[in-house]
């Protein structure tokens, strides 16, 4: 019994698939143009049948013809809506690549400035330092009297000597 379903499944699947392959958009299309083509064949060769059946197979021709002329339209409306669809999206798009490269060339100014406040903030460190030896060292007026006071006495030791 489960190879039957099996089968029959398959059978299914394929038949899914033919009826895809023939009526391209799913629209029913095919079958509507068979059915316009065995109305008017009929309509064709009738010879005996009476003028009411003859007008009621000629509307029932002309109410397919409009549903096939419906269906144009709509794809016809459709295609040119996808287009213009496609054609937002193709502008969405380059927006967004645009953003991208903005964003891309903010990212690459950025590291920039950090490198140069990295280089800003050891030179500022370096002074840091550079300025707390020289603030331990004596002040020069102190230093220069010193000086004088240390030569004077070197003076006066040789002097003595």
């Amino acid at each position: 019994m489960k190879v039957k379903e099996k089968r029959s499944a398959m059978s299914d699947e394929d038949i899914i698939k033919r009826k895809l392959l023939i009526d391209g958009d799913g629209t029913g299309d095919d079958r509507r143009l068979n059915v316009i083509s065995k109305t008017l064949r009929k309509w064709a060769n009738s010879t005996e049948e009476s003028p009411l059946e003859n007008q009621a197979t000629h509307d029932k021709l002309l109410a397919q013809l409009s549903l096939c002329e419906y269906s144009v339209k709509r794809s016809q409306l459709l295609t040119k809506t996808t287009a213009k669809q496609l054609e937002n999206y193709k502008k969405i798009y380059e927006k967004f690549e645009e953003q991208i490269n903005e964003v891309k060339e903010s990212i690459k100014q950025n590291k920039d400035n950090l490198v140069q406040a990295k280089i800003w903030k050891q030179n500022h460190m370096m002074y840091d330092l550079l300025a707390q030896s020289i603030a331990e060292q004596p002040a020069r007026k102190e230093t220069n009297l010193r000086l004088s006071n240390l030569q004077a006495e070197l003076k006066e030791l040789h002097r003595e000597k």
